[in-house]
């Protein structure tokens, strides 16, 4: 049986998709050019124990909301998270970083080009610097590696200097100091928010 319905035209209709297509893409083509982009680095400043930081998460979030997740890399020149590509413009931010309070910045960046600001980071823990030192001579420190035991993990001290314990809730803590020919040495330290405590065990 002989079909006499003629096939649709569909020209009409590919030319419509097209210049839809192509409308859209303009679209998407004039926030770039209303507000050109830049690029921004984030260098935390953490002097005291900047290198608790390596290898840790900056959560950072925009004045709109938007958050993304960049790691921290150790430089030569400190810590920093690469932010990448942002919009131009002065911007308000806010950095979080596990056990440090939330820091907030504001950022100026002009368009296409990349900026690098500082952010000092709020401990919100307690911190622990542990020195071994000779009984027999106490301003002299000993001539051996260092160990610190806390809460049943153990911290070691890096060419002869003193020990870190990095990350200590607030509150009393007792702590073992070992060291090689040497007596160990067993006692207590209490530790506030954001406090860096400096210790000798003889």
């Amino acid at each position: 049986m002989e079909n006499n319905h003629n096939a649709p035209n569909r020209g009409p209709v590919k030319f419509v998709l097209f210049f839809l297509a192509l409308v859209g893409l303009g679209m998407l083509a004039v926030p770039f050019l209303l507000v050109p982009p830049a690029s921004l680095e984030i260098r935390f400043e953490d002097e005291e124990f900047h290198g608790v930081l390596e290898g840790k998460v900056a959560n950072v979030t925009d004045e709109s909301g938007h958050t993304r997740s960049v790691p921290i890399y150790k430089y030569p020149e400190g810590m920093i998270a690469d932010l990448g590509r942002v919009p131009s413009g002065e911007r308000k931010w806010m950095v979080e970083v596990e056990y440090f309070r939330s820091a907030h910045f504001t950022a100026s960046v002009e368009p296409l080009k990349k900026k690098r600001v500082r952010v000092s980071l709020t401990p919100a823990f307690g911190r622990l610097r542990v020195r071994g030192m000779n009984v027999l001579k106490p301003d002299e420190p000993i001539g051996t590696p260092l160990s610190i035991t806390v809460g049943g993990k153990t911290y070691k001290s890096e060419n002869r200097g003193p020990v870190y314990v990095p990350f200590m809730s607030p509150g009393e803590h007792e702590i073992k100091a070992e060291a090689p020919d040497h007596y160990p040495f067993t006692g207590k330290v209490k530790i506030a928010v954001g406090e860096v405590k400096d210790i000798n065990v003889y």
